[in-house]
Protein backbone atom coordinates (compact mmCIF):
# COMPACT_ATOMS: atom_id res chain seq x y z
CA UNK A 1 0.00 0.00 0.00
CA UNK A 2 2.82 2.46 0.78
CA UNK A 3 4.40 1.74 -2.64
CA UNK A 4 1.12 2.77 -4.29
CA UNK A 5 1.03 6.00 -2.26
CA UNK A 6 4.66 6.72 -3.20
CA UNK A 7 3.89 6.18 -6.89
CA UNK A 8 0.83 8.45 -6.64
CA UNK A 9 2.85 11.16 -4.86
CA UNK A 10 5.58 10.93 -7.52
CA UNK A 11 3.00 11.22 -10.30
CA UNK A 12 1.40 14.26 -8.66
CA UNK A 13 4.77 15.98 -8.17
CA UNK A 14 5.76 15.27 -11.78
CA UNK A 15 2.46 16.72 -13.04
CA UNK A 16 2.73 19.82 -10.85
CA UNK A 17 6.34 20.48 -11.86
CA UNK A 18 5.72 19.97 -15.59
CA UNK A 19 3.45 23.05 -15.82
CA UNK A 20 5.06 26.49 -15.83
CA UNK A 21 3.89 28.58 -12.93
CA UNK A 22 2.87 32.17 -13.49
CA UNK A 23 5.22 34.67 -11.89
CA UNK A 24 4.06 35.76 -8.47
CA UNK A 25 3.59 39.46 -7.67
CA UNK A 26 6.82 41.20 -6.71
CA UNK A 27 8.90 38.59 -8.50
CA UNK A 28 11.29 40.06 -11.04
CA UNK A 29 10.91 39.12 -14.67
CA UNK A 30 13.86 37.45 -16.36
CA UNK A 31 16.31 40.04 -17.66
CA UNK A 32 17.57 39.36 -21.18
CA UNK A 33 19.72 42.51 -21.02
CA UNK A 34 19.90 45.73 -19.02
CA UNK A 35 16.99 47.19 -21.02
CA UNK A 36 14.85 44.11 -21.73
CA UNK A 37 12.54 41.95 -19.63
CA UNK A 38 10.91 38.61 -20.43
CA UNK A 39 7.89 37.12 -18.61
CA UNK A 40 6.73 33.57 -19.41
CA UNK A 41 3.05 33.31 -20.33
CA UNK A 42 0.41 30.61 -20.17
CA UNK A 43 -1.53 30.10 -23.40
CA UNK A 44 -2.56 32.89 -25.74
CA UNK A 45 -1.95 36.51 -24.79
CA UNK A 46 -4.52 39.25 -25.36
CA UNK A 47 -4.99 42.87 -24.35
CA UNK A 48 -1.26 43.72 -24.48
CA UNK A 49 -0.74 47.41 -23.69
CA UNK A 50 1.71 49.88 -22.14
CA UNK A 51 0.66 52.81 -19.96
CA UNK A 52 2.88 54.83 -17.63
CA UNK A 53 5.78 52.34 -18.04
CA UNK A 54 3.56 49.42 -17.00
CA UNK A 55 3.07 46.54 -19.43
CA UNK A 56 -0.35 44.90 -19.01
CA UNK A 57 -1.60 41.71 -20.63
CA UNK A 58 -3.96 38.80 -20.18
CA UNK A 59 -3.26 35.11 -20.67
CA UNK A 60 -4.97 31.90 -19.56
CA UNK A 61 -3.90 32.62 -15.96
CA UNK A 62 -5.61 36.05 -15.96
CA UNK A 63 -4.57 39.72 -15.90
CA UNK A 64 -0.87 40.57 -15.38
CA UNK A 65 1.23 43.71 -15.08
CA UNK A 66 4.98 44.26 -15.40
CA UNK A 67 6.69 47.42 -14.17
CA UNK A 68 8.93 48.03 -17.20
CA UNK A 69 11.64 50.16 -15.60
CA UNK A 70 12.26 47.66 -12.73
CA UNK A 71 11.15 44.34 -14.20
CA UNK A 72 8.89 43.62 -11.21
CA UNK A 73 5.68 41.69 -11.77
CA UNK A 74 2.99 43.75 -10.04
CA UNK A 75 -0.09 42.47 -8.22
CA UNK A 76 -2.98 42.58 -10.67
CA UNK A 77 -6.56 41.59 -10.61
CA UNK A 78 -9.86 42.23 -12.20
CA UNK A 79 -11.14 41.54 -15.65
CA UNK A 80 -9.01 41.75 -18.76
CA UNK A 81 -9.58 45.05 -20.59
CA UNK A 82 -10.87 45.17 -24.14
CA UNK A 83 -8.43 46.88 -26.49
CA UNK A 84 -8.97 48.05 -30.06
CA UNK A 85 -7.79 45.77 -32.83
CA UNK A 86 -4.59 46.48 -34.75
CA UNK A 87 -6.56 47.87 -37.67
CA UNK A 88 -7.74 50.79 -35.56
CA UNK A 89 -4.28 52.27 -34.84
CA UNK A 90 -4.77 55.95 -35.71
CA UNK A 91 -2.56 57.35 -38.44
CA UNK A 92 -1.14 53.99 -39.56
CA UNK A 93 -2.37 51.96 -42.51
CA UNK A 94 -1.12 48.51 -43.49
CA UNK A 95 -1.75 47.42 -47.05
CA UNK A 96 -0.83 44.42 -49.16
CA UNK A 97 -0.02 45.57 -52.71
CA UNK A 98 -1.49 43.26 -55.35
CA UNK A 99 -2.16 40.73 -52.57
CA UNK A 100 1.56 39.93 -52.63
CA UNK A 101 3.65 38.26 -49.99
CA UNK A 102 4.71 41.54 -48.31
CA UNK A 103 2.91 44.44 -46.64
CA UNK A 104 3.58 48.18 -46.71
CA UNK A 105 3.20 50.36 -43.61
CA UNK A 106 1.94 53.85 -44.45
CA UNK A 107 1.54 56.97 -42.35
CA UNK A 108 -1.58 59.03 -42.98
CA UNK A 109 -0.79 62.58 -44.06
CA UNK A 110 2.97 61.93 -44.10
CA UNK A 111 3.37 60.55 -47.62
CA UNK A 112 5.79 57.97 -46.17
CA UNK A 113 5.70 54.23 -46.55
CA UNK A 114 7.85 51.38 -45.29
CA UNK A 115 7.82 48.01 -47.06
CA UNK A 116 8.20 45.04 -44.71
CA UNK A 117 8.90 41.36 -45.35
CA UNK A 118 5.75 39.32 -44.79
CA UNK A 119 2.39 40.32 -43.38
CA UNK A 120 1.83 42.47 -40.29
CA UNK A 121 0.04 40.45 -37.60
CA UNK A 122 -0.28 43.37 -35.18
CA UNK A 123 0.95 46.97 -34.98
CA UNK A 124 0.85 49.79 -32.47
CA UNK A 125 1.75 53.47 -32.60
CA UNK A 126 2.97 55.89 -29.95
CA UNK A 127 1.27 59.04 -31.29
CA UNK A 128 3.00 58.49 -34.64
CA UNK A 129 6.51 58.92 -33.17
CA UNK A 130 7.24 55.21 -33.34
CA UNK A 131 5.34 52.23 -34.71
CA UNK A 132 5.97 48.64 -33.61
CA UNK A 133 5.02 45.92 -36.11
CA UNK A 134 4.91 42.18 -35.44
CA UNK A 135 5.12 39.71 -38.33
CA UNK A 136 5.47 35.93 -38.37
CA UNK A 137 9.26 36.23 -38.43
CA UNK A 138 10.27 39.51 -36.76
CA UNK A 139 9.36 42.56 -34.68
CA UNK A 140 10.13 45.95 -36.23
CA UNK A 141 10.42 49.48 -34.88
CA UNK A 142 9.59 52.14 -37.46
CA UNK A 143 10.65 55.74 -36.81
CA UNK A 144 8.82 57.85 -39.40
CA UNK A 145 10.52 61.15 -38.49
CA UNK A 146 13.96 59.62 -39.08
CA UNK A 147 12.86 57.46 -42.02
CA UNK A 148 14.29 54.40 -40.24
CA UNK A 149 13.16 50.83 -39.76
CA UNK A 150 14.93 48.77 -37.06
CA UNK A 151 14.65 45.08 -36.20
CA UNK A 152 13.86 44.51 -32.52
CA UNK A 153 13.57 40.73 -32.68
CA UNK A 154 14.29 37.92 -35.11
CA UNK A 155 11.32 36.00 -33.71
CA UNK A 156 7.80 36.80 -34.81
CA UNK A 157 5.04 38.26 -32.67
CA UNK A 158 1.28 38.22 -32.89
CA UNK A 159 0.73 40.93 -30.25
CA UNK A 160 2.63 44.23 -29.91
CA UNK A 161 2.37 47.44 -27.85
CA UNK A 162 4.32 50.68 -27.51
CA UNK A 163 4.34 53.63 -25.12
CA UNK A 164 6.41 55.62 -22.66
CA UNK A 165 9.71 54.75 -24.34
CA UNK A 166 9.02 51.00 -24.26
CA UNK A 167 7.94 48.37 -26.78
CA UNK A 168 6.37 45.05 -25.81
CA UNK A 169 5.47 41.96 -27.80
CA UNK A 170 4.34 38.38 -27.32
CA UNK A 171 6.43 35.78 -29.13
CA UNK A 172 4.18 32.80 -28.37
CA UNK A 173 5.94 31.86 -25.12
CA UNK A 174 6.67 35.13 -23.31
CA UNK A 175 5.91 38.84 -23.19
CA UNK A 176 9.07 40.81 -23.90
CA UNK A 177 9.40 44.48 -22.88
CA UNK A 178 12.30 46.49 -24.33
CA UNK A 179 13.35 50.06 -23.73
CA UNK A 180 13.46 51.98 -27.01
Amino acid sequence: MSAARGALLSALLFTACSHAAAPSPGTPAVASSANEWRVATQGDVSSLSIAEQTVSYCDEAGFHQLEAHTGRVLPAGGACPELPSAGSTAGVTVRTPELGPDDVIEFDGEGMSFPIEGHARDWASDAGKVVIVGTASEVLEILPSAGKQLRLSGRGASRVAVGGGWAAWWDGAAVIARRL
